[in-house]
């Protein structure tokens, strides 16, 4: 009996001693600090700015200023709302819109599946950390945690998330300052007069062909989306085809809402009705869904973020590549890295493709 009352007293001290769950209200607004490790660029970037969600209306805020190892400056303007079906991302003095649909993402939905994960020391203060750790797929796993005050769990005051795709990780961590849990004023979703009510509005977003330009370069010769192998110029990718390469190149650049470059081939394989694995059903998706307008097929109209399509020696539309330069194409299956549309499409260049 005795030792049945011992263990009833350690469960009991054990439940005791488990902290509240933190339960972060859905309406607030707060200065960040933002530090971010891009792996598949081995840089990092560290800033600051304001965040403002409100969840319940359907309508959130991001504000940053971030400067990377070179001492540049990149900003990051997001003003999302849902609440009118659109999304506004703002650079170089520019409005890039598109639609979206349903609610909005809550930023902490993710903790009803996080544990506790015990405490640690942060800038002075002794933090519970809570952790939840999803496998989205098989090469992309994504770990967050949060941290806060024992006497004030629901507030946040440091945030992490890990990436993981393949061989390759991303780190993004954020502290909260002067988190404020209310209804953020209406003035921090005001639309901007430069974001033109009037003007069409495509699924996509205004893109960065750069970074189309770099997924192409970085992964060329790639035998699988997780590019686990290489392989040497000309060689067949039959587990990573051309259609699907040009189409994870877009997505790097942010001109096929919804979907990132490392998302399951199953994603792929049906995007709004579209196959994008598949050369014709690409190049239909393009046009549209995606606001893409058709260039002349020839290797003039070729550059940088725009998908090519042609004849390489199996018939009409048979082959894809993507525009990484003036004339330049960066090719799967087989794999070729910046050659010129008329040397890959050997029989014609069917269609080009521009953003």
């Amino acid at each position: 009996m005795l030792k049945n009352a011992l263990l009833v007293l350690a469960f009991a001290c054990l439940a005791l001693a488990a902290p509240n769950k933190p339960n972060i209200p859905t309406q607030f607004e707060s200065e960040v600090g933002v530090f971010v490790y891009e792996g598949d660029r081995s840089r990092t970037l560290r800033g600051g700015g304001f965040y403002a969600f409100d969840v319940p209306k359907n309508r959130a805020r991001r504000d940053l200023k971030l400067e990377n190892e070179d001492h540049q400056i990149e900003v990051d303007h997001i003003l999302q709302r849902y609440d009118l079906g659109a999304e506004y991302i703002f650079e170089d003095r520019r409005c890039n819109k598109r639609r979206v649909s349903g609610a909005i993402p809550n930023p902490w939905s993710w903790l009803s599946n996080a544990t506790y994960n015990g405490t640690v020391e942060f800038q002075g203060r002794k933090l519970d950390n809570w952790l939840a750790s999803t496998t989205v797929n098989a090469t992309l796993t994504i770990t967050r945690v949060l941290g806060v005050l024992s006497d004030s769990v629901n507030t946040p005051v440091w945030y992490s998330e890990r990436t993981v795709r393949g061989r390759v990780h991303d780190n993004m961590e954020i502290t909260f300052f002067k988190f404020n849990a209310s209804e953020p004023q209406d003035w921090a979703f005001t639309v901007p007069n430069i974001c033109d009510n009037s003007t069409a509005v495509y699924d996509r977003l205004g893109g960065d062909a750069n970074a189309v330009v770099y997924f192409a370069n970085t992964n060329w010769n790639c035998a699988d989306v997780a590019c686990s192998q290489r392989v040497p110029a000309g060689s067949g990718q039959e587990n990573y085809a051309c259609a699907e390469f040009a189409a994870r190149s877009l997505a790097a650049g942010s001109y096929i809402p919804g979907l990132a470059s490392h998302d399951s081939s199953a994603a792929y394989g049906n995007y709004k009705g579209y196959n994008l694995r598949v050369t014709t059903s690409l190049s239909s998706c393009l046009g549209n869904v995606l606001g893409f307008k058709k260039q002349a097929a020839n290797q003039g109209a070729i550059n940088a973020a725009y998908p090519v399509f042609g004849d390489g020696g199996d018939g009409y539309f048979s082959h894809a590549c993507i525009g990484v330069s003036s004339q330049h194409i960066d090719c799967h299956n087989n794999a070729r890295y910046q050659m010129t549309g008329d040397w890959v499409f050997i029989k014609g260049i069917d269609a080009v493709w521009g953003p």
